[in-house]
């Protein structure tokens, strides 16, 4: 087996010829976010989850997704810095705009929605609650299956494939937060994303200089 050196966040390794820069890491129990990679399923880097800094033959350091980005020799990686938080982010901003969205389609006309947010000693909570139509116990412990449709006339005129509680729950996930929901019929919906404390000290520490 050929073998090649890299650095990453400092530190060196031998690392397999030919592979990428997510495998590298996993073979250095070096934790790095992903969302769409499936191995030999969905290789493509499309939602920018798992975006790391690479440094090759002394280059300034630039962002490349990490699930199919082949390792090089002499290559340096940073798997946390301030500019890959900040993209990382835009994930999250995703997940509230879809949490909100939803909430707007289970409403009728002249529904209300409440967007809140609570900080205790546990962590932080985010909240988007709305009085539409709510849902059953059976359609609630489905709703983040992929391809789970509670309406399945509303999804298909608006074009929904029902993977959008799905994704976010695996956005939440990769982002070490929580995602839940409380439902009854006709009392609306409560969507719920929580971060505990030490999930914030570790994001924390990945933007301290």
């Amino acid at each position: 087996m050929d073998m090649i050196n890299v650095k990453i966040n400092g530190v060196a390794y031998s690392v397999e010829k030919g592979c990428t820069v997510l495998e590298a890491a996993k073979a250095a129990h070096i934790d790095i976010p992903t969302l769409c990679y499936l191995k030999d399923i969905n290789e493509i880097g499309a939602c920018r989850l798992c975006l790391v800094e690479v440094s090759e033959g002394g280059k300034p350091f630039r962002m490349v997704t990490a699930c199919v980005y082949p390792c090089t020799d002499g290559m340096e990686i940073k798997t946390t810095s301030p500019k890959i938080t900040a993209s990382r982010k835009m994930n999250l901003e995703l997940l509230l705009s879809n949490l909100t969205e939803n909430a707007c389609k289970a409403c009728n006309a002249g529904g209300k929605i409440e967007l809140g947010g609570l900080h205790t000693e546990a962590g932080k909570t985010f909240y988007v609650k709305d009085n539409g139509n709510g849902m059953t116990s059976e359609q609630l412990s489905q709703i983040t299956v992929p391809f789970y449709r509670t309406d399945r006339s509303r999804n298909r005129k608006d074009g929904g494939t029902g993977l959008g509680l799905a994704l976010c729950k695996r956005i939440a996930e990769a982002h070490g937060a929580t995602l839940s929901f409380t439902s009854a019929p006709g009392e609306g919906t409560t969507a719920t994303l929580f971060f505990s404390t030490e999930t914030q000290k570790f994001y924390n520490s990945m933007t301290t200089p």
